[in-house]
């Protein structure tokens, strides 16, 4: 799970999805993680800037506080 308090830290793209959508299963969390961030044009623009691609499985304390700043902490 993620620990929203005190710094981001790295985490699997899958864990975040999971603490945003709780209850669905990982791939489908993870699918709607990914489409969020897709029509949000600030998040996927921010998100660029760190080197994040579609395909990321590890995302970095940077990427991780950005999704976190831009959708809200899950």
């Amino acid at each position: 799970m993620i620990d929203v308090s005190g710094d981001a830290k790295s985490c699997f793209f899958t864990d975040l999805a999971r603490a945003y959508c709780p209850y669905l299963t990982a791939r489908y969390a993870s699918r709607t993680l990914r489409r969020w961030i897709r029509l949000n044009g600030r998040l996927s623009s921010l998100l660029a800037d760190t080197g994040y691609s579609d395909t990321c499985r590890l995302l970095t304390p940077k990427q991780v506080a950005v999704i976190m700043d831009e959708l809200g902490e899950p």
